[in-house]
């Protein structure tokens, strides 16, 4: 069974989260980026590299995500899990532009999760609050860079422990496990 993700985003994290997780089996990525011209550069980046390359302290990963969306819909529509790999100012409208879009039962995210995500994406996601969970990382669980855009990043080493909070409480030791 394939498990599908979005990332929301465009920076740094995005570009590293994109190129590690596709290149897993069983997860499907798509990358929602909504700014201005990223998605075309995300598409044509990866056309040209044929995915994301991302070198790492221990060699190099290469990831395709399946689709790079400007359109909510195409982007989120049937994913299990939405990541916004956003900075804070950027949580909101986001949320507010996916809501429509979130499957029931899909955990959505924020690496990191600071400047009171939880508060935010209540209010973002208000009708939707029973049949999804959130959660959210204190910081990046690594440091990157974007080398290329849409071509390859650079994963300079990862944190030895990132706090997380999840609500319901409950979700997450299953968000920390999968």
């Amino acid at each position: 069974m394939t498990t599908q993700i979005t990332i929301c985003g465009g920076g740094n994290a995005a570009h590293t989260l994109a190129g590690i997780l596709s290149s897993w089996q069983g997860l499907s990525v798509q990358v929602y980026a909504p700014f201005g011209d990223e998605a075309r550069r995300w598409r044509e980046g990866i056309q040209q590299n044929d995915g994301i390359t991302v070198t790492t302290p221990t060699g190099i990963i290469q990831g395709r995500p399946s689709a790079i969306c400007k359109d909510p819909d195409a982007a989120v529509a049937g994913s299990q899990m939405i990541l916004l790999a956003l900075p804070a100012f950027a949580h909101e409208p986001i949320l507010k532009q996916i809501a429509a879009y979130l499957s029931p039962g899909v955990s959505v995210g924020a690496l990191p999760a600071r400047g009171g995500f939880d508060l935010c994406a209540r209010d973002a996601l208000e009708s939707r609050l029973f049949d999804i969970s959130l959660f959210g990382f204190q910081t990046l669980p690594w440091a990157c860079r974007i080398q290329e855009f849409g071509k390859t990043g650079h994963h300079l080493g990862s944190k030895e422990q990132v706090d997380l909070a999840a609500w319901p409480p409950d979700m997450a030791e299953v968000i920390a496990f999968n």
